[in-house]
């Protein structure tokens, strides 16, 4: 009797591997968020409000955070909050970390464009 393996590669996407399944192996293609970065990039820093007023008031409803404070944004795709609190509050450190190597990439270059020596994107799964 033969069983083949399905493995769910992406929402959407299955591959039927003809082997028994504790055999099976399937290299992961790249995550979505690779694939596709470039319109998450767009979408974030044309379409998408800017919430940058009502992230500030959450956090800080005195309007500002003390200084030295470190802030961290896990997930930060192409860095638009991190660097635009970097950019605001300069005495303040700005860590952006996201599983994208792509998005991190684009941060990275935004922030040096933009000369923000208080901002720092890192991969991370």
């Amino acid at each position: 009797m033969n069983h083949a393996a399905k493995t769910i590669l992406s929402p959407g996407a299955t591959v039927a591997v003809n082997q028994p399944c504790p055999v099976a192996v399937v290299e992961k293609p790249d995550s979505l968020f690779e694939r596709f970065a470039w319109i998450y990039i767009f979408c974030r820093e044309k379409v998408f409000r800017d919430d940058t007023g009502r992230i500030i008031r959450a956090f800080w409803p005195a309007g500002e955070p003390p200084a030295s404070s470190k802030v961290l944004e896990l997930g930060c795709g192409p860095g638009f909050y991190a660097r635009a609190l970097a950019q605001r509050f300069q005495r303040i450190s700005v860590l952006g970390v996201d599983s994208s190597r792509e998005l991190v990439k684009y941060a990275r270059e935004r922030a040096t464009e933009k000369a923000l020596h208080n901002c720092a994107f890192v991969w991370g799964d």
